[in-house]
């Protein structure tokens, strides 16, 4: 009899090991230059265009994607650019994106019970979602760069920051203030070019510039920042300072 318990239990815990690893997942889908497409996954596909698309509770497993993009000679058909199977794992939010060479490509895996990244619905246009543009929570910030999107810090949190290095009278304050955002969040060039706007002395904004280049989503636009020193001597130091990097 205790055979026969033992093995029940170990029947029972098995089962619930494999509804959990067969559990539904989540895809969002996107092309690499964040153009418009058409898509059809399995027997579900959607007639409105857009440049990003979600799918939820995915059985783990194969599917059948199909993505397309309006004909560059013909409007009014469609150039497929990715037809093949995919293979969904169990249990992640999972990020995609068909690639240059027109490959489908996963670029981040999340466990569903950490959340999902949110992205911006003012550029983003939801496939599957043209009446209800309101779907997502809606930020600003500085998504369009494929290695800001998801990671840079939202738009509520990066006014709200301006605002209290505002009313700030100290600038050495100031800028201690901003290298321990800057250790908890990870900025794009743009806002950075915005926060040294908030700096008068040129050290500090080179001080800054320096510390934040870590915390940068998008270092390949650095050389934006360039414009908010007055000296080219402090352009050459962090110009110095980013290829030792």
């Amino acid at each position: 009899m205790k055979k026969i318990n033992v093995f029940i239990i170990l029947l029972a815990l098995a089962f619930i090991a494999g509804r959990s690893f067969s559990g539904g997942s989540y895809l969002q889908l996107s092309l690499y230059d964040d153009s418009d497409f058409f898509v059809t996954l399995d027997d579900l596909a959607y007639t409105d265009a857009g440049n990003i698309v979600e799918f939820d509770d995915l059985q783990p497993g194969e599917h059948n994607l199909i993505v397309a993009k309006s004909s560059l000679t013909d409007q009014s058909k469609t150039d497929v650019i990715y037809q093949g199977k995919i293979k969904i794992p169990a249990g992640l939010n999972i990020y995609a994106v068909i690639d240059e060479y027109n490959a489908f490509t996963i670029y981040k895996k999340v466990p569903v019970e950490k959340g999902r990244c949110k992205s911006d619905c003012g550029y983003y246009r939801y496939i599957g979602k043209k009446n209800n543009p309101d779907i997502h929570e809606h930020h600003e910030n500085d998504n369009s760069n494929p290695e800001c999107r998801n990671v840079v810090m939202s738009d509520k949190d990066f006014k709200a920051f301006k605002k209290s290095i505002g009313n700030m009278n100290f600038e050495n304050t100031n800028v201690t203030i901003t290298e321990g955002m800057l250790d908890q969040n990870t900025v794009s060039t743009k806002q950075l070019a915005e926060l040294l706007t908030f700096f008068t002395f040129e050290s500090n904004k080179l001080d800054i510039a320096k510390y934040a280049y870590t915390h940068t989503c998008d270092k390949k636009n650095y050389y934006l920042l360039y414009n908010s020193f007055n000296f080219d001597s402090s352009v050459e130091e962090l110009k110095n300072y980013i290829s030792g990097k």
